[in-house]
């Protein structure tokens, strides 16, 4: 067994000077007071076991998400489009396009179309979306 962590820091020794927690209070009351230690480790412990048990089932667990998606572009490439959809700040996918069909200057200043002509698919990336099968959501 061992005790979970608790966020809890160390307060020193010379900062509890002729506080209650230096008194003869405290100690007759540490006295009077019979603290059950197996209680308080099965209240507040966890065996080492089950922690293991518990990572490697969330490991596992993540691995199966990650080999559910399909990767049509590569890693880097994603990243980069990702960054330059992310300079349109919280617009929608739908608005984008629209202000690209409706030249609207307001949306698309002349860094924003360089970013979205730098992110425009290749012909490769073209007929892998259009090849592609499983789920578009």
């Amino acid at each position: 067994w061992r005790n979970l962590q608790m966020d809890w820091s160390k307060v020193p020794e010379n900062s509890i000077q002729n506080t209650f927690w230096n008194s003869s209070q405290l100690l007759e009351l540490d006295n009077k007071v019979a603290v059950d230690l197996s209680r308080v480790q099965k209240l507040f412990g966890t065996s080492i076991e089950n922690t293991q048990s518990l990572q490697i089932k969330d490991f596992s667990r993540r691995m199966k998400q990650a080999k559910e998606f399909e990767y049509i572009l590569d890693h880097k490439r994603s990243m980069n489009v990702a960054i330059t959809l992310s300079q349109f700040g919280q617009m929608q996918h739908e608005d984008i396009i629209s202000a690209i069909e409706n030249s609207d200057l307001s949306i698309l200043d002349s860094d924003r179309i360089d970013a979205l002509l730098s992110i425009f698919p290749t012909n490769e990336e073209i007929e892998a979306i259009g090849r592609y099968q499983g789920d578009v959501n």
